[in-house]
């Protein structure tokens, strides 16, 4: 049996893992990665970046040749994914979740609902890691009052030719996914 629960995604070669979460009285301990894990056999370069300032974006790029995987850790999140390999059945379609921390905000925790954008948070003993291929862009935008802290891990080192920049502003999809937090790109 996996150590994880795999979900699936409308777009391509993008899966979240919910990984074990264990917590008490002391916090929280993340399993965010057993020995069957697919990404340890392929981490070749760990990092995290923590998103501090509302309505800016971390992220926004893909890459040609890296594979990565990102875990909300701490603070609560909004990625958002976009298609663009032009191979893939969901060229050009969008996918946005929310994860980390439990969002205390119950108007956020509404517009998740009504959107049907799936939520993954620590309090629910999950930590979702989400896999994301060459080609699918990604961003993430802190929801929470708190800086929001991710951590990530790819399957090459940092390589300034293996990323591609689009705006958020440019993706109308993506527009239309952020725009339901009051999120304007820049």
């Amino acid at each position: 049996m996996a150590s994880y629960q795999e979900q699936t995604t409308p777009l391509q070669g993008v899966s979240i893992l919910l990984n074990k979460v264990v917590q008490d009285q002391r916090g929280y301990f993340l399993d965010l990665a057993e020995t069957d894990n697919p990404t340890i056999q392929s981490t070749k370069h760990i990092h995290a970046v923590i998103a501090h300032t509302k309505n800016k974006s971390r992220g926004e790029h893909y890459h040609y040749s890296l594979y990565e995987d990102f875990y909300t850790i701490s603070g609560t999140s909004l990625c958002v994914l976009h298609d663009f390999n032009k191979e893939s059945p969901s060229y050009q379609q969008s996918f946005a979740f929310v994860s980390g921390n439990a969002l205390r905000d119950t108007k956020k925790q509404q517009i998740a609902k009504k959107h049907s954008i799936p939520s993954f948070f620590l309090e629910d003993n999950v930590v979702a890691q989400v896999r994301i291929p060459p080609l699918v862009w990604h961003a993430w935008w802190k929801l929470s009052h708190i800086p929001a802290t991710i951590v990530a891990t790819g399957t090459q080192g940092y390589d300034e030719d293996d990323y591609a920049k689009p705006k958020a502003i440019d993706i109308p999809q993506v527009l239309q996914l952020v725009s339901h937090y009051g999120i304007t790109p820049e």
